[in-house]
Protein backbone atom coordinates (compact mmCIF):
# COMPACT_ATOMS: atom_id res chain seq x y z
CA UNK A 1 0.00 0.00 0.00
CA UNK A 2 1.07 3.58 -0.61
CA UNK A 3 1.02 4.48 3.08
CA UNK A 4 3.75 1.98 3.98
CA UNK A 5 5.58 2.66 0.71
CA UNK A 6 6.22 6.31 1.63
CA UNK A 7 7.82 5.36 4.97
CA UNK A 8 9.92 2.62 3.36
CA UNK A 9 11.12 5.06 0.71
CA UNK A 10 12.07 7.59 3.38
CA UNK A 11 14.18 5.04 5.24
CA UNK A 12 15.86 3.82 2.07
CA UNK A 13 16.41 7.38 0.86
CA UNK A 14 18.49 8.22 3.93
CA UNK A 15 20.28 4.87 3.83
CA UNK A 16 21.13 5.34 0.15
CA UNK A 17 22.35 8.89 0.82
CA UNK A 18 24.69 7.57 3.50
CA UNK A 19 26.10 5.17 0.90
CA UNK A 20 26.32 7.82 -1.81
CA UNK A 21 23.52 6.27 -3.89
CA UNK A 22 20.04 7.30 -4.93
CA UNK A 23 16.96 5.09 -4.98
CA UNK A 24 16.80 5.63 -8.74
CA UNK A 25 20.08 3.68 -8.97
CA UNK A 26 18.34 0.50 -7.80
CA UNK A 27 15.78 -1.99 -9.06
CA UNK A 28 13.79 -1.18 -5.93
CA UNK A 29 13.62 2.49 -6.94
CA UNK A 30 12.37 1.58 -10.40
CA UNK A 31 9.80 -0.86 -8.97
CA UNK A 32 8.71 1.65 -6.32
CA UNK A 33 8.15 4.34 -8.95
CA UNK A 34 6.02 1.92 -10.97
CA UNK A 35 3.99 1.06 -7.87
CA UNK A 36 3.38 4.71 -6.93
CA UNK A 37 2.31 5.42 -10.49
CA UNK A 38 -0.11 2.48 -10.24
CA UNK A 39 -1.78 4.27 -7.30
CA UNK A 40 -2.22 7.45 -9.35
CA UNK A 41 -5.71 8.24 -10.63
CA UNK A 42 -4.47 9.54 -13.97
CA UNK A 43 -4.60 7.51 -17.17
CA UNK A 44 -1.53 9.30 -18.60
CA UNK A 45 0.60 8.32 -15.58
CA UNK A 46 -0.95 4.99 -14.59
CA UNK A 47 -0.71 2.25 -17.23
CA UNK A 48 -2.99 -0.19 -15.41
CA UNK A 49 -6.30 -1.03 -16.98
CA UNK A 50 -8.67 -2.25 -14.29
CA UNK A 51 -12.47 -1.85 -14.22
CA UNK A 52 -13.06 1.75 -13.12
CA UNK A 53 -9.40 2.36 -12.37
CA UNK A 54 -7.42 4.41 -12.87
CA UNK A 55 -9.68 7.42 -12.71
CA UNK A 56 -8.80 10.80 -14.15
CA UNK A 57 -8.87 13.19 -11.19
CA UNK A 58 -5.08 13.27 -10.68
CA UNK A 59 -5.03 12.26 -7.00
CA UNK A 60 -3.69 9.04 -5.53
CA UNK A 61 -5.37 6.12 -3.78
CA UNK A 62 -4.28 3.69 -1.03
CA UNK A 63 -3.46 0.93 -3.49
CA UNK A 64 -4.45 -0.14 -7.00
CA UNK A 65 -6.63 -3.02 -5.76
CA UNK A 66 -8.93 -0.65 -3.90
CA UNK A 67 -8.81 -2.74 -0.72
CA UNK A 68 -7.79 -0.60 2.24
CA UNK A 69 -8.59 0.67 5.72
CA UNK A 70 -11.83 2.32 4.59
CA UNK A 71 -13.18 -0.64 2.67
CA UNK A 72 -12.98 -1.00 -1.08
CA UNK A 73 -12.37 2.21 -2.99
CA UNK A 74 -9.96 3.49 -5.58
CA UNK A 75 -11.03 7.08 -4.90
CA UNK A 76 -8.27 9.62 -4.43
CA UNK A 77 -7.80 10.93 -0.93
CA UNK A 78 -5.68 13.63 0.66
CA UNK A 79 -3.27 11.60 2.76
CA UNK A 80 -2.54 9.22 -0.13
CA UNK A 81 -2.08 12.05 -2.62
CA UNK A 82 0.42 13.65 -0.25
CA UNK A 83 2.06 10.23 0.26
CA UNK A 84 2.40 10.02 -3.52
CA UNK A 85 3.98 13.49 -3.76
CA UNK A 86 6.40 12.59 -0.97
CA UNK A 87 7.23 9.26 -2.65
CA UNK A 88 7.76 10.84 -6.07
CA UNK A 89 10.07 13.43 -4.49
CA UNK A 90 12.07 10.72 -2.71
CA UNK A 91 12.38 8.91 -6.04
CA UNK A 92 13.92 11.98 -7.67
CA UNK A 93 10.94 13.46 -9.55
CA UNK A 94 10.22 17.19 -9.54
CA UNK A 95 7.28 19.51 -10.22
CA UNK A 96 7.60 19.33 -14.02
CA UNK A 97 4.45 20.71 -15.64
CA UNK A 98 2.06 17.87 -16.36
CA UNK A 99 4.22 15.39 -14.45
CA UNK A 100 3.32 13.20 -11.51
CA UNK A 101 3.81 15.78 -8.73
CA UNK A 102 2.19 18.59 -10.73
CA UNK A 103 -0.83 16.40 -11.46
CA UNK A 104 -1.19 15.39 -7.80
CA UNK A 105 -0.90 19.03 -6.70
CA UNK A 106 -3.62 19.81 -9.23
CA UNK A 107 -5.96 17.37 -7.46
CA UNK A 108 -5.24 19.10 -4.13
CA UNK A 109 -5.82 22.54 -5.63
CA UNK A 110 -9.10 21.35 -7.20
CA UNK A 111 -11.17 21.75 -4.02
CA UNK A 112 -9.17 19.13 -2.08
CA UNK A 113 -6.96 21.39 0.03
CA UNK A 114 -7.86 21.33 3.72
CA UNK A 115 -6.36 21.67 7.16
CA UNK A 116 -9.68 20.60 8.70
CA UNK A 117 -9.99 17.02 7.42
CA UNK A 118 -8.45 14.42 5.14
CA UNK A 119 -10.30 15.05 1.86
CA UNK A 120 -12.69 13.66 0.76
CA UNK A 121 -13.03 11.30 3.74
CA UNK A 122 -15.52 13.58 5.52
CA UNK A 123 -18.14 12.37 3.04
CA UNK A 124 -17.50 8.64 3.60
CA UNK A 125 -19.11 6.34 6.19
CA UNK A 126 -17.19 6.54 9.45
CA UNK A 127 -15.27 3.31 10.21
CA UNK A 128 -14.86 4.20 13.91
CA UNK A 129 -18.45 4.18 15.10
CA UNK A 130 -21.34 1.72 14.92
CA UNK A 131 -23.60 4.46 13.60
CA UNK A 132 -21.59 6.15 10.83
CA UNK A 133 -23.67 9.30 11.28
CA UNK A 134 -22.52 9.81 14.89
CA UNK A 135 -19.28 11.63 14.11
CA UNK A 136 -18.02 13.10 10.82
CA UNK A 137 -15.33 10.95 9.22
CA UNK A 138 -13.07 13.90 8.50
CA UNK A 139 -11.04 13.25 11.62
CA UNK A 140 -10.04 9.74 10.51
CA UNK A 141 -6.24 9.55 11.00
CA UNK A 142 -6.12 13.35 11.03
CA UNK A 143 -2.61 13.72 12.43
CA UNK A 144 -1.30 11.13 10.00
CA UNK A 145 -2.82 13.30 7.26
CA UNK A 146 -1.08 16.38 8.69
CA UNK A 147 2.25 14.50 8.73
CA UNK A 148 1.99 13.38 5.11
CA UNK A 149 0.71 16.79 4.00
CA UNK A 150 3.50 18.78 5.64
CA UNK A 151 6.27 16.38 4.65
CA UNK A 152 5.13 16.21 1.02
CA UNK A 153 4.67 19.94 0.53
CA UNK A 154 7.95 20.78 2.26
CA UNK A 155 9.90 18.19 0.25
CA UNK A 156 8.32 19.35 -3.01
CA UNK A 157 9.20 22.97 -2.20
CA UNK A 158 5.57 24.14 -2.17
CA UNK A 159 4.94 27.30 -0.12
CA UNK A 160 1.33 27.96 -1.15
CA UNK A 161 -1.51 25.73 -2.28
CA UNK A 162 -4.19 27.51 -4.26
CA UNK A 163 -3.40 30.80 -2.53
CA UNK A 164 -3.19 29.23 0.94
CA UNK A 165 -0.05 29.55 3.04
CA UNK A 166 -0.33 25.97 4.20
CA UNK A 167 2.41 26.29 6.84
CA UNK A 168 0.66 29.15 8.62
CA UNK A 169 -2.77 27.54 8.33
CA UNK A 170 -1.54 24.17 9.58
CA UNK A 171 0.35 25.82 12.44
CA UNK A 172 -2.80 27.68 13.57
CA UNK A 173 -4.91 24.55 13.22
CA UNK A 174 -2.51 22.44 15.29
CA UNK A 175 -2.30 25.13 17.98
CA UNK A 176 -6.09 25.15 18.18
CA UNK A 177 -6.31 21.35 18.47
CA UNK A 178 -3.67 21.01 21.18
CA UNK A 179 -4.96 19.75 24.53
CA UNK A 180 -4.20 21.56 27.79
CA UNK A 181 -1.56 18.95 28.65
CA UNK A 182 0.27 19.71 25.37
CA UNK A 183 -0.87 16.57 23.53
CA UNK A 184 -2.95 15.95 20.43
CA UNK A 185 -5.36 13.02 20.09
CA UNK A 186 -7.23 11.65 17.10
CA UNK A 187 -10.88 11.16 17.97
CA UNK A 188 -10.92 8.41 15.37
CA UNK A 189 -7.81 6.48 14.40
Amino acid sequence: DLSNTQWTLMGLHYAYNALGLTSADTDFGTDALTYVRHCHNDTYINDLSLPGFPGTDGGLTYNPTGIGPLGITTDSWGSMTYAGIWSYTLLGLDKTAGGEIDTALGWIENENYSVDYNPPIQTWPNPCYEDPDDVPSGNFALYYYYATMSKALAMAGVDEVDGHNWKDELNKKLAGLQNNDGSWVNTCT
